[in-house]
């Protein structure tokens, strides 16, 4: 981590915290710095780049029994670092594929969910952010159970990463079958979510819902 931290200023803030992140994330971490495209396909939660802070927070401290104040600032601090990437210059390109349960699940309260839901919608404005949504009408599809990241990086660096995360670790899937596989899970995905206009569209009437109440 040092070394590679030293080789690029994009990865420096990585050494203050590889000591505080897991092995199995810190892979995750470099290599997500690396990528100039960032594929992702969540099933019960916003993604992870795009998430607010209160939806966060809301997450971290909903999935345990017990937070660390200190270890809680610390996650909040990471996510926040890897965000600026995607805001920063040269952004890497990211296409986010979200299931409908994930952007209809409360996280947080009606108010932390509508301003996430928004947050999404102001994200996907940009050029190098696409977001769609799965919804449940596309019915039965491949990655039901499996969410999962597929990054990919200029040539010289090598072929794409699969990271599938478990609770409390996560496998990177390798080899050109696992490849092929995910890849025409991708695919199917691509075909069966809504466009990035009706995307929005359905964000934004949820959002009103969560805002009026109904």
């Amino acid at each position: 981590m040092v070394r590679l931290a030293e080789e690029s200023e994009d990865r420096g803030w990585l050494v203050e915290y590889s000591a505080q992140v897991a092995n199995w994330f810190t892979r995750y971490l470099g290599e997500e710095t690396d990528a100039n495209e960032i594929w992702t396909y969540q099933t019960l939660c916003v993604p992870g780049l795009l998430q607010t802070e209160a939806y966060t927070r809301a997450m971290i401290v909903g999935a345990r029994p017990k937070v660390d104040p200190v270890g809680l600032r610390r996650e909040l601090e990471i996510r926040r670092r890897r965000q600026e990437r995607l805001v920063g210059d040269n952004p890497p390109k990211m296409i986010a594929m979200i299931d409908e349960a994930a952007v209809r699940r409360v996280v947080g309260g009606p108010d932390v969910m509508r301003r996430q839901l928004l947050h999404l919608v102001e994200l996907a404005g940009r050029e190098n952010v696409t977001v769609r949504v799965v919804p449940f009408a596309a019915g039965a599809h491949p990655a039901m159970i499996t969410a999962f990241n597929l990054l990919h990086f200029p040539g010289e660096l090598g072929d794409a990463t699969i990271y599938v995360e478990l609770y409390g670790g996560a496998v990177y899937p390798d080899g050109p079958d696992e490849m092929d596989r995910y890849t025409w899970m991708w695919r199917r995905l691509l075909s069966l979510a809504l466009s990035p206009g009706h995307s929005a569209e359905l964000l934004i009437r949820l959002a009103a819902e969560l805002d009026s109440g109904k």
